[in-house]
């Protein structure tokens, strides 16, 4: 066992090993601790506890990212014990409206002296890196084989293939054939206006015979779709015949049924358009990770009572923490505005992501009803499914288990199939309400007559939970139509309130 001994008690503690509950996931427990920093900034200097390794990292920490603190901050440490060692250590500096810092150690090399910092992957300026791709592999494969944290997950099932969709390897628009069964992708992303390419009766054939270079968010997809061993890929802009109505209106009545058995999801959300791409600068944009040096005198001690004592010394990653796993449990980046019946719960992260798809009508019903997606944000990339929301920078820690998606789990639940006691939620009709008109309604449609076709995948699905004796009433039921029908409208913004013509 290797211990530090230039470490101040306060710091001894928060590095203190703890011994973890037992259960049928790996238990974290979140150890917090408060520390007071003095400085001094006319030198840049720390004043007290300057004998302390730990909290001078700390400190080098904190002044590589912010400079000119006050005299005197506050600052939370905290750390995730898991089963295996530690995730990253957290530094929330309170004074500051700024995301919290982590400090780790790569995944691969070796442990930091301290007990409380583990480690972490490093994010790759590119989504389909090494690192990313093993990442993604890893939380596809346990997801589908329902391991570790994936508890509420299901293997998926060889779902018939949507009339067309892409076959990524041979790049031509593929027909399937009547009962023809296979794994595909779903690519959601916002059009940006008029897709650069789509399907039309006069294109066709010729995109059946092979199809023309593709815009950049359509090309990132099929690169991620290969790289996950997947043949086929399904966007809508090219496997709908865009100028047929016929075609159209018979293939979006489908579309809930396309994004629910597909084998995952790649949500699309640095990109803005289907010209942006989401992989590569500029649209993948994070702040790189800060080498931090160290000098600690530690000591290895054994079952003797011989102790030597050593000079270590090596470096310290210290990054910015993303918030895109705390996002993803919603679908709206802000949330809806306390009542005064119903005050706000939702844990609002400080400088959320925003993400133009999270904003997008058409894209919630691909996102509920999706077992699995990609989210491939401007910091990180990041993965949701009916028992976890994780990403980049949070992936070692075990706390992850405990933060879910409240929208993909909405059916998982409903249909009876038990939540831990973490997770209890309020019977179906009341999350119908809450969960799912109250977030959608929020939503910006380019056509408005939209409003209710967009919904009407989720209005299936909860039919068919409800036995079929209730009857979908434009976005009620009659069976809970007295409850369905207390609402109001809170307007956020004046101009939806003078659009509306007053509250309702």
């Amino acid at each position: 066992m290797t211990t530090t001994a230039n470490v101040c008690d306060l710091c001894a503690a928060i590095n203190k090993p703890h011994i973890l509950e037992t259960g049928d996931l790996p238990r974290s427990r979140t150890w917090q601790q408060s520390l007071v920093f003095l400085s001094d900034n006319a030198n840049g200097k720390l004043l007290g506890h300057e004998q302390c390794a730990f909290w001078k990292l700390v400190w080098d920490g904190i002044t590589s990212f912010h400079s000119n603190l006050d005299l005197s901050f506050n600052v939370s440490v905290r750390r995730d014990d898991l089963e295996h060692g530690t995730g990253p250590l957290v530094v929330t500096v309170q004074q500051l409206n700024r995301p919290d810092l982590q400090f780790y150690t790569p995944v691969g090399a070796g442990r930091s002296p301290w007990e409380a910092i583990g480690r972490g992957y490093s994010i790759s300026p590119f989504g389909l890196s090494e690192s990313c791709t093993r990442l993604m592999r890893g939380w596809l494969e346990e997801c589908t084989a329902s391991q570790g944290k994936h508890s509420q997950c299901t293997a998926p099932i060889l779902p018939y293939l949507p009339s067309r969709v892409i076959d990524v390897e041979l790049l031509h628009l593929h027909c399937a054939q009547p009962g023809e069964k296979a794994h595909y992708v779903a690519l959601s992303h916002c059009w940006g206006g008029q897709s650069p390419i789509q399907t039309t009766m006069q294109n066709l054939d010729a995109h059946i015979a092979g199809l023309p270079p593709l815009p950049q968010t359509f090309a990132d997809a099929v690169a991620v779709t290969k790289a996950l061993g997947t043949r086929y890929l399904w966007i809508d802009s090219l496997c709908i015949v865009q100028n047929s109505p016929e075609d159209w209106h018979a293939e979006v009545t489908k579309m809930a049924e396309v994004y629910e058995n597909a084998f995952f999801t790649i949500s699309a959300d640095a990109a803005a358009s289907a010209t942006d791409g989401f992989l590569r600068p500029p649209s993948r944009s994070f702040t790189p990770e800060t080498p931090i040096p160290y000098t600690s005198m530690c000591g290895n001690s054994s079952t003797t009572t011989t102790t030597t004592s050593f000079l270590a010394s090596g470096t310290i990653l210290v990054r910015e923490r993303g918030t895109q796993a705390l996002m993803l449990p919603f679908h709206s980046p802000v949330p809806p505005p306390p009542t005064p019946t119903q005050p706000s719960t939702r844990p609002l992260p400080r400088l959320i992501p925003i993400s133009k798809l999270s904003t997008r009508g058409w894209v919630f019903q691909e996102r509920v009803l999706a077992p699995r997606t990609l989210h491939f944000s401007r910091s990180e990339t990041a993965w949701e499914c009916p028992s976890l929301c994780t990403c980049e920078c949070s992936a070692t820690s075990a706390r992850n288990h405990l933060r879910t998606s409240l929208l993909k789990d909405f059916f998982t639940t409903a249909a009876g199939v038990s939540p831990p006691r973490s997770r209890q939620r309020p019977p179906p009709d009341e999350r119908w309400r809450r969960e799912i008109v109250q977030e959608y309604s929020r939503l910006d449609l380019t056509v408005p007559t939209d409003r209710l076709v967009a919904l009407g995948g989720l209005a299936a699905r909860m039919a068919r939970l409800r036995g079929g004796g209730d009857e979908y009433l434009a976005g009620l039921w009659r069976g809970t139509l007295g409850r369905d029908l207390l609402w109001y409208c809170v307007h956020e913004r004046e101009k939806d309130k003078d659009k509306a013509g007053g509250r309702i």
